[in-house]
């Protein structure tokens, strides 16, 4: 090996170091949620906008077109996965227009058996929006989350919306 190889093997081996320590610390600096259903953490530039113990719902500070809702029901009668989207799926219905279906399937969400429905959907005034809904079934439990944003602040967010919802944990 040359000089030159020998003094690329550090500086390489330091790069490698420092993108491992920054993609595992993410969460490092993020608030905490707890409650007692579920765990939950979040980036210092959002906020949690409604806490109903079951039902938590967080936004970036000072942003009103983007919302994610992430919530866990505690043990509830059997229910089915597709039965529980389409009640939901009826109740955003109610409160956006022109809703279009781009994609619907079988997950697993968090190990457990799931159902995600992704969407593009109009406000009252005809903003246009995207919105992801996902419910899962852990036992008799109910977990899930729903996110929605304008059109044009949803890729951004999703990223964000995904590093918190793979912080989640039920109690």
């Amino acid at each position: 090996m040359s000089r030159k190889e020998y003094f690329l093997i550090p500086i390489l081996l330091l790069i490698i170091a420092l993108t491992f320590t920054t993609c595992f610390n993410k969460t490092k600096d993020w608030k905490n949620y707890s409650s007692q259903l579920f765990e939950i953490k979040y980036p210092p530039s959002w906020e949690i906008v409604t806490d109903r113990n079951y039902e938590i719902e967080l936004a970036p500070i000072e942003e009103e077109e983007v919302k994610l809702a992430v919530f866990a029901s505690g043990k509830i009668s059997p229910f089915s996965l597709a039965g529980v989207n389409d009640k939901f799926m009826t109740m955003i219905k109610g409160k956006l227009e022109n809703i279009d279906i781009i994609r619907e399937e079988s997950i697993t969400f968090k190990d457990h058996p799931g159902y995600s429905t992704t969407f593009t959907a109009q406000d009252e005034i005809g903003r246009p929006f995207q919105g992801q809904l996902i419910v899962a079934k852990a036992d008799e439990e109910l977990l899930g989350y729903f996110f929605i944003a304008a059109e044009d602040k949803y890729e951004e967010n999703i990223r964000v919306a995904n590093d918190i919802i793979a912080t989640f944990e039920l109690q």
